[in-house]
C-alpha cells in the first residue's frame, strides 16, 4: 500500500487531476444508473399493475377514481409515486385534481384507470 501524508485531504490537486476525477465520477454514476435501471423499471411496472388492480375493484367508482388519501392510507402508495405512475403510464392512469372543499383543507387528487 502506498504511503500518504496525514494531511492528504488538504493537499491541492492539479486542474488536470480534478477534471479526470470529475469525468470518472460522471462515468461511474452513469454506469451505476445503467445497472439499476432494469430493477427500477421492474418495480415500477409491478406497482403499476398493483394500482390498476386496485382501481378496477368493484368497490371503487371507475368514473370518479380513487383518492390519493385512500391509495396512501389503505394501499401504501405515496402521492409522489402516484404522480410518477400517472406521468409514466398516461395511457393507463389519469390524475384528476380536486380543489379544497367549502370547509377548506388540503387540495387532493384522484387517480382513475383509463380504458
Amino acid at each position: 500500500m502506498a504511503d500518504h501524508p496525514r494531511d492528504f485531504a488538504n493537499l491541492a490537486v492539479s486542474e488536470e487531476t480534478a477534471k479526470r476525477a470529475k469525468r470518472f465520477v460522471e462515468w461511474f454514476s452513469g454506469e451505476a444508473l445503467r445497472l439499476v435501471a432494469p430493477a427500477r423499471e421492474d418495480r415500477e411496472d409491478e406497482r403499476a399493475r398493483q394500482l390498476r388492480a386496485i382501481l378496477e375493484r368493484p368497490k371503487y367508482d371507475r368514473e370518479k377514481g380513487v383518492s390519493q388519501g385512500i391509495l396512501r392510507n389503505n394501499h401504501g402508495f405515496k402521492p409522489e409515486e402516484l404522480e410518477t405512475l400517472c406521468e409514466t403510464f398516461p395511457s393507463f392512469f389519469e390524475r384528476i385534481d380536486k380543489g379544497t372543499t367549502k370547509k377548506g383543507g388540503k387540495p387532493t387528487f384522484f387517480v382513475r384507470a383509463r380504458y
